[in-house]
């Protein structure tokens, strides 16, 4: 900003005769353009004290400006009194040159810089609905007036008029606006100002900000909004619990439970389920399978695309196959009283499952057979196998299956009844502790062994260092011999 100021403490003499003293000040300001395209200046000149002598001596030279051959007068000469303060106009051409101004008996050269004539730039910032926002005025010259107004989804309000303030504050209501926008979640404003000076319009400028809607501004949830239920196929579709690596989550909402009655005219416009970084937004709403502990979010958005939310958390019910236990296999009278000499077998056995919310079930089933025949008819446990030969070995089978379709099985096998020693009744073998099965054999229970004295028959026959052949080595301690014959391996008893 243009502005000079005159020290004071200034006197003079005239004719060597006449003394004149004062002691004065000025100052030159407001140096700025005009509409008629001259230059606007203030001179102000005070003067504090003052005296002449002899007294009677009052005139005073005039005060003047010069650039080149140019003058203009500041204050004509003669009068009474040496004090004012006026504003005075300037050739445009004397913009940016030196100019020589003499008042009393003092005189300065000043280039005049002249600001230019250009409109004053709006400041302001991205804003929200419903709260306050500031506007600044930056000016380019003093003395300037602006009118000023936004604009937004087609209206237009005035925020000064004809003022010379350089802020203002504008809330834009939401109440006002959000009936004007209800499809989108935001909207342009435009600061508009025009500035003036000397009763002349030097431009328009303006600024664009972006409003947004408060996050608040949401639609209402009231419960049973939103509702999961598992979604099973396959062997989990009996179930309605959520099974781990199985079940997907659905989510069914209810558009009457959504109020958008308090959203200025905004609409329903979708609802969505979120998991694992994955959004659905169409019918049906389903996640991918669920593994473990799911966080997923039903949401439900407007036509300005805010969203309501609610978190929910499933833990799913996790599945192995059934597994037997407790497994009980006795031959037995037909009544299931245990007896070696029955010709039936009682099976009882207990079934694990996974409970899967206390839906799942299963049983298991029994059958027999006496080798090399074929199992018969299931039945379920506990149960009563009848028509087993006391002494024939018998063959049961167990089978375990649950609601998912998952199945166990297992088999146990019961030796005939004891014998001290039995011939069969052709005469074609024998068999000690145990019933003859086999023509042309000895037979011995599974759990016997052969003895040579004190040693097992293995030691008899394979006597340290003996070699055998075969895939594996027979009882006993042995190393593997390279080589082989014939494709088989060779090994050798170490101990």
């Amino acid at each position: 900003m243009f502005s000079y100021t005159k020290p004071r403490a200034d006197q003079g003499y005239i004719d060597g005769s006449i003394q004149i003293c004062w002691e004065n000040a000025w100052t030159l300001t407001e140096l700025a353009p005009t509409e008629a395209g001259s230059i606007r200046l203030r001179v102000a000149l005070s003067t504090y004290s003052f005296w002449t002598y002899p007294a009677s001596y009052v005139a005073y030279a005039e005060d003047r400006a010069d650039c080149g051959a140019e003058s203009v007068v500041l204050r004509e000469s003669g009068g009474a009194g040496y004090s004012y303060d006026k504003v005075v106009s300037l050739p445009a051409s004397w913009a940016g040159r030196d100019v020589r101004f003499r008042i009393g008996w003092a005189d300065v050269t000043l280039r005049l810089d002249v600001p230019p004539a250009l409109p004053s730039e709006i400041t302001a910032a991205d804003g929200e609905f419903g709260s306050a926002m500031s506007v600044l005025l930056t000016r380019h010259l003093e003395g300037v007036t602006h009118d000023l107004s936004v604009s937004c989804a087609g209206r237009t309000e005035t925020l000064l008029q004809g003022s010379a303030e350089l802020s203002c504050t504008w809330t834009p209501a939401l109440a006002v606006y959000a009936p004007l926008i209800t499809d989108s979640g935001t909207a342009q404003a435009v600061f508009t100002a025009e500035t003036f000076f000397g009763g002349a319009s030097l431009g328009t400028t303006a600024c664009t900000v972006t409003l947004s809607f408060p996050a608040s501004l949401a639609p209402a949830l009231s419960p049973g909004w939103a509702a999961l239920h598992a979604y099973n196929t396959g062997a989990a579709s009996p179930f309605s619990c959520y099974i781990a690596g199985m079940s997907r989550a659905e989510a069914v909402f209810d558009a009457a439970k959504v109020d958008c009655s308090g959203l200025y005219g905004a609409t329903l416009a979708s609802f969505y389920l979120r998991c694992g970084g994955e959004t659905v937004s169409a019918a049906p709403y389903r996640s991918g399978v669920l593994s473990g502990e799911t966080a997923l979010i039903c949401g439900v958005r407007d036509s300005r695309g805010h969203c309501s939310e609610q978190r929910f958390t499933l833990v799913p019910e996790s599945y192995a196959p059934p597994a037997l236990s407790a497994v009980s296999v006795l031959r037995c009278d037909a009544q299931g009283t245990p007896d070696e000499n029955g010709s039936a077998v009682s099976v009882s056995a207990s079934l694990e499952l996974s409970s899967l919310g206390g839906e799942n079930s299963g049983a298991v089933y029994a059958a027999a057979r006496m080798p090399p025949g074929d199992f018969g008819a299931e039945q379920a446990v506990p149960c009563v196998l009848g028509g087993l030969s006391p002494d024939r070995s018998v063959q049961i089978r167990l089978r375990g299956t649950d609601a998912m379709g998952g199945e166990v099985t297992a088999q146990r096998t019961l030796p005939t009844r004891r014998w001290a020693m039995k011939f069969r009744p052709d005469g074609l073998g024998v068999a000690f502790g145990k019933a003859p099965e086999s023509a042309h054999a000895l037979e011995l229970p599974q759990d016997w062994e052969l003895l040579f004295g004190s040693a097992a028959w293995w030691e008899r026959v394979y006597p340290v260092g003996a070699v055998a052949l075969g895939a594996q080595p027979p009882v006993g301690v042995w190393e593997e011999l390279s080589g082989g014959l014939a494709g088989e391996r060779a090994w050798r008893r170490t101990s």
